[in-house]
Parts: C-alpha cells; sequence; structure tokens
C-alpha cells in the first residue's frame, strides 16, 4: 500500500473559461483562457491588413450574459465561464489627385466621388480632356512611390495613401 499526501486537503480550486468569438477584421485572444475566479484575464486583438481594432471589447458571463467591465485590455474573471467580443473596422486610405492641366478628371468608387477608400476597392478614373486634348494616361503610386498598377483607366486600393497624376496633350491633326 502506497500513500501519498500532497500536504493539502482542500480541493484544487474551480477553474472557467474564456471563449473569444471569430470577428471579421481580426483575431481576439485571452490570457489565461482558463481561470478561477478573481483572476486577471488580459485580451489581445490582432487586426488583420487593412483592419483597425476599435477598442470596444465585451465580455458576458455565458449563462446569464451579465456584462463583465474591461479596463485598459483586461478584466477580472467572475465565477462563470464568460464570451468576448470586439469589432474591427476596415481603414481607408487617402486618394490625392493631382492636378491636370488642360482637362479634369475625376476619382470614383461605384458612382460615389472619393478622396480615400478601403484596400481592395475599385477605384475607376475618368478623363474630361479639354477641347482638342487627349489623356495621356496614369500615374498611380503607393505611399511609398511604388507604381499601382492602372488598367482600362482603374485599379484596386492598395493598404496606403495612393496619389494620382495624369497630363492631357493636344490631339495629334490628321491632314489628307
Amino acid at each position: 500500500v502506497t500513500y501519498s499526501n500532497s500536504g493539502s486537503s482542500e480541493p484544487a480550486p474551480d477553474t472557467y473559461t474564456v471563449s473569444c468569438e471569430t470577428v471579421t477584421g481580426g483575431t481576439l485572444s485571452a490570457t489565461p483562457s482558463k481561470a478561477e475566479a478573481g483572476a486577471e484575464v488580459t485580451l489581445t486583438a490582432t487586426p488583420d491588413e487593412g483592419y483597425k481594432f476599435n477598442d470596444d471589447w465585451t465580455v458576458t458571463t455565458a449563462e446569464t450574459s451579465e456584462s463583465i467591465t474591461v479596463k485598459d485590455g483586461k478584466f477580472t474573471m467572475p465565477a462563470a465561464n464568460v464570451t468576448v467580443s470586439a469589432t474591427f473596422t476596415q481603414k481607408t486610405y487617402a486618394i490625392t489627385a493631382n492636378t491636370a492641366e488642360n482637362g479634369t478628371y475625376t476619382v470614383k468608387v461605384g458612382d460615389a466621388e472619393v478622396t480615400s477608400a478601403v484596400k481592395g476597392a475599385k477605384v475607376v478614373l475618368e478623363a474630361t480632356p479639354a477641347e482638342g486634348y487627349i489623356c495621356d494616361g496614369w500615374t498611380v503610386l503607393d505611399a511609398e512611390g511604388n507604381s499601382v498598377t492602372v488598367s482600362n483607366n482603374s485599379f484596386y486600393m492598395p493598404a496606403s495613401a495612393v496619389t494620382i497624376s495624369t497630363s492631357f496633350s493636344l490631339k495629334p491633326v490628321i491632314t489628307y
């Protein structure tokens, strides 16, 4: 017969689970993911590329939906399982349209003229040359000065501000 005594006759304290919801635009995590009542739990929000965290934590008890206060990304674990949620928003990036001589142009997403757009939005460029002029094409540069591909007078917004330029030249005159 072998007898072992760990020196304590008290049962281990109950632990409760912290469940993080799956949300659009990033991931949520909690450390620790299981804790006893009264323990401090730290929350982390990791945005996906092109998203930002809204700093709007919601922690509720699983059974009663009682709201738990979160301060500076931390909360005190209640004597209940909890669910964590939060939101992320797509970042918008600035669009600078340089002035052109001998014509104008608009920058649109869908039917709306824009000065910013979210990553992946299709940005359409519409040129209006002055009489006797034609549009020479487009130059779109991201914030680091890298060229953004323009095809059929449109491009897809990168995760960066962009600057758009164009020029207008005299239409060639064809004489017979």
